[in-house]
């Protein structure tokens, strides 16, 4: 049984012979209601006198608790720090593109976060599950009007899996006019800015599509068959140098 602080990074608790499932059921409701009660001070009297007085430090936990621990630290303190870069960049775009127009060099003491916080919300766009390509555009938009230093790295490894997931998932369902067209603006957004992803494995999707699926990309339209949807099919194959 024990209390986790996770502002100072301790466990408060300890261990005891096992007296019974009563006893325990019994400081369960006390600590139940001192907490509901926001009376911290008696949960710890409680504690102390069902446990004894003994505390143990976050260094007594056992490396994969340790582990646990500082992800949850870390989680809550990387929600601030986007927080306070998405504010300092919300605050001070516009005084950025006076800069650019300038010719003047951004301060390092502005230029990093702002570069940190567009970088966050690029990889925050591409790691969502639901794609969209309007809000990519306006933030891509948005970095290149202010010179951002776009870590490349990352963003290409991010775009060439979000477009594998699409041609993944458009494989399965080539009936999918939608997601034909969501995957041929994401790809020709891509195509516009400095990200440069492989496709590798998108492209093996895409031929998969082609070869294995051409059948069913057809059939499934029925006595409907719609030229856009398979215009932008070929679109998207010839962007990601599949051949027709």
């Amino acid at each position: 049984f024990a209390v986790l602080h996770l502002g100072e990074h301790h466990l408060y608790g300890g261990v005891r012979e096992f007296l019974g499932d009563e006893p325990l059921r019994q400081l369960e409701e006390k600590v139940v209601q001192s907490f509901q009660k926001s009376d911290i001070h008696e949960i710890f009297n409680l504690m102390d006198r069902f446990f004894g007085n003994h505390n143990y430090s976050f260094w007594h936990l056992f490396k994969d608790e340790q582990r646990l621990t500082m992800d949850l630290v870390m989680e809550s303190v990387r929600k601030n720090t986007e927080g306070l870069m998405n504010r300092m960049y919300e605050d001070n775009y516009p005084i950025l593109q006076v800069f650019k127009e300038i010719n003047l060099n951004v301060p390092q003491q502005l230029k990093i976060p702002v570069d940190l916080a567009m970088n966050t919300k690029l990889t925050n766009l591409f790691k969502s599950e639901k794609t969209n390509v309007s809000e990519l555009k306006n933030v891509l938009d948005a970095a290149e009007r202010i010179d951002v230093v776009l870590d490349l790295v990352t963003l290409n490894y991010l775009a060439d899996a979000k477009v594998s997931d699409l041609m993944k998932r458009l494989c399965e369902t080539p009936e999918d006019d939608q997601l034909i067209q969501d995957t041929l603006e994401l790809v020709g957004l891509i195509e516009g800015s400095r990200i440069t992803p492989e496709y590798w494995e998108a492209q093996n999707f895409a031929f998969a599509t082609k070869k294995r699926k051409v059948n069913d990309f057809t059939i499934a339209r029925g006595d409907h068959p719609t030229a856009n949807g398979e215009e932008a099919f070929s679109e998207l194959l010839n962007k990601l140098q599949i051949t027709v």
